[in-house]
């Protein structure tokens, strides 16, 4: 079955359009798609806040500076996110991303995961997590790529050590919190009705003894 284009004009006539509508339906909604992805990247990147708008917009220079009050730069000031204290886990993950970047310089963080972890010894989102706490201790730098395969253009991220980062060994002490994650909402207690009271099942009531006839 053909598809065709309807077309409204200004007085809200409907007529018959042409059957070349995919293509720039394709296109708007791949562009849709791709803004979405980014908003996401940005909610979730471990970068100032403030830069990469102004980045966004063209301001390259400007960019570069920190704006210094949002949830990356200033965590302990931070209202809407909490932090607390890395485990020895990700203590010790911190060491063996430091000691990849430095044998290895830049590298995507799907390449980190895949060499630190390949057995799985931590979640990709855990690992990332990682990264990120190490970007607000200003030991890596983490910037977004983009790379084409297929005429599609896939964002990725890598990580780079930081001079900061090159100094850091077992012994140093590091600013190093991570994102607290959302605790399981608690269960709600069924609040009790004094128009409908709530019937217990499986109490019953006294049996009928023999000879007594029936309650």
């Amino acid at each position: 079955m053909d598809s065709w284009r309807a077309l409204v004009d200004f007085a809200e006539n409907v007529s018959r359009g042409h059957d070349q509508w995919r293509e720039s339906y394709i296109a708007q909604r791949e562009q849709k798609r791709a803004q979405i992805d980014q908003m996401i990247r940005y909610a979730e990147s471990s970068q100032c806040r403030m830069a990469t708008l102004v980045r966004h917009f063209g301001d390259l220079a400007d960019g570069q500076k920190p704006g210094g009050i949002c949830d990356f730069c200033a965590p302990r000031l931070c209202a809407a996110q909490r932090f607390r204290t890395a485990t020895e886990t990700e203590h010790a993950a911190l060491i063996n991303v430091v000691a990849a970047l430095r044998r290895g310089g830049t590298k995507s963080t799907g390449k980190l995961y895949s060499q630190l972890c390949p057995k799985r010894e931590m979640s990709r989102d855990a690992l990332e997590e990682v990264l990120g706490a190490m970007a607000r201790a200003g030991l890596v730098q983490l910037s977004d790529a983009v790379f084409e395969k297929d005429g599609k253009q896939i964002p990725y991220r890598k990580a780079s050590l930081t001079r900061a980062g090159y100094a850091v060994d077992e012994v140093t002490l590091v600013e190093f919190i991570m994102k607290e994650t959302a605790l399981p909402a608690a269960k709600r207690k069924r609040r009790k009705n004094p128009l409908f009271p709530r019937v217990r099942s499986g109490r019953r009531g006294p049996k009928p003894q023999p000879g007594r006839g029936q309650w």
